[in-house]
């Protein structure tokens, strides 16, 4: 059985096999990636993306990869912009041996958007408007991201427990975004305040928020009839 070591060092794991070395990056959408392959410079190099042949003798055989994938002089991979279409393991070849492999995962932030009594919010900052004191079905999205997020609610900086919350996950079509859906009930005695929805669950993004004010209506207001007023 060959022996293999794991490394782990911001997000690059790297395991070192008989046969050759196994690097795990996970990088950013629209960033930049560079696989490097060291060999000397008259050696002729092959690269498989996907168990299929992506570069033979300096030349690309994937068209939709052309814009993102370049061969530096020194064999190495380039990649920029780094795209949903970029996931997947590389393999560096030398004479029918596998010296570098590489798997690479991409992260995408999802866009939020906030409904409440079939009303849409994308922009923090929007305000809504509720009735007073009333329980009214709200809900939180995130579309779009990679990997699935994890999502909660705070009602003036409180947030509301788990139990009283729903919250669903969906794949897309193509399997590599996810949407999710928080649902919840919105209630408050306020007469101004904010809702936020909290999107956690990535490595190199810090959570997001989306923040909306709300303003309620229909507040009973005590009126007193003057001939009660004290008189000093």
């Amino acid at each position: 059985m060959e022996a293999t070591y794991l490394y782990i060092i911001l997000n690059v794991a790297y395991a070192v096999t008989s046969a050759g070395v196994f690097n795990y990056r996970k990088a950013v959408n629209g960033s930049v990636l560079l696989n490097v392959c060291r060999t000397e410079e008259d050696d002729t190099i092959h690269w498989k993306f996907q168990e299929n042949f992506l570069i033979i003798e300096g030349h690309l055989l994937r068209s939709e990869l052309n814009e993102s994938l370049h061969l530096l002089q020194n064999k190495s991979l380039y990649i920029q912009p780094i795209s949903l279409l970029n996931i997947g393991k590389y393999e560096c070849i030398k004479n029918h041996e596998t010296l570098l492999t590489y798997f690479l995962d991409v992260e995408v932030p999802p866009t939020l958007s906030m409904t409440v009594d079939g009303h849409s919010y994308h922009d923090t900052g929007d305000t809504l408007y509720i009735p007073y004191n009333k329980t009214i079905p709200a809900s939180c999205y995130a579309t779009g991201s990679r990997p699935a997020v994890n999502l909660s609610i705070t009602v003036d900086n409180e947030e509301i427990s788990p139990s009283y919350i729903n919250t669903t996950t969906n794949a897309s079509l193509n399997g590599t975004t996810f949407d999710s859906r928080i649902l919840f009930s919105l209630q408050t005695e306020e007469e101004t305040g904010h809702v936020t929805c909290h999107c956690n669950g990535f490595s190199y993004f810090s959570e997001q928020r989306l923040i909306v004010s709300y303003s309620t209506y229909g507040k009973k207001v005590l009126l007193i009839p003057s001939f009660y007023t004290l008189k000093i």
